[in-house]
This record gives structure tokens, C-alpha cells and sequence, in this order.
């Protein structure tokens, strides 16, 4: 079963959201919890690469919120705003989704000047 969990949340990673996601690992990390020490040298570096990647896709969110919210002189956002740009392509598709207005916003706000 948690070989099936950790290959769900593999799949889903690109996709989901992030509470979604989050929601899933508890859920495999809970199913790894319960198995034998045996058991669990097997799936521990499958399991802790889906908590990086996880880790990985939070800090993304977290710094696309911080640069959305940085104020400063147009040529400070355009240098800002390549840097988000990485991050929002980073998330995954329904993250994507929930930033994409604000995201329209700031580049036709720097597109105006």
C-alpha cells in the first residue's frame, strides 16, 4: 500500500495543489509509520525524495508570495519579476492556477511602466 501511496503522490506532485499534496504525504508518512524497521529501510529514500520535492515546491510557493508582495522601483520589479517567473513555473498546475491572476497583473502593471 505504501508503495502505491508514494506512487500516487509522484504522479500528483505537478499537479495538485499544495494542501492537497500535503494532505497525501501525511497520509503515505502515517501508512510508512505503521510498517516493519525492515520494511521501512525499503521505502525510506522513495518517501524522503516526495518530502523534498514537497519541501521544494512549498519554499517556490513561499518566495512567489514574498515577490509578489515587494514594492520597489519599476527596474527592481522587472528584476523581481523574472526571478517569480522561475518560481511560478516551478509549482505545480492548480498552484499555478491560484497565482495567475496576480500574476497577469504585475507583468501588464511593468508593461505599462
Amino acid at each position: 500500500r505504501v508503495h502505491q501511496a508514494l506512487r500516487d503522490i509522484n504522479h500528483l506532485l505537478p499537479i495538485e495543489s499544495l494542501e492537497l499534496l500535503k494532505a497525501k504525504y501525511l497520509q503515505v508518512y502515517d501508512l510508512y509509520l505503521r510498517l516493519s524497521e525492515r520494511q521501512k529501510r525499503k521505502v525510506y529514500g522513495n518517501l524522503s525524495e516526495v518530502r523534498e520535492q514537497l519541501e521544494e515546491l512549498l519554499h517556490r510557493q513561499k518566495k512567489v508570495e514574498e515577490l509578489l508582495d515587494k514594492s520597489g522601483t519599476l527596474e527592481q520589479r522587472k528584476q523581481w519579476y523574472d526571478e517569480l517567473q522561475q518560481h511560478y513555473q516551478g509549482l505545480p498546475m492548480k498552484e499555478q492556477e491560484k497565482w495567475y491572476a496576480q500574476m497577469v497583473h504585475l507583468k501588464q502593471s511593468l508593461e505599462r511602466g
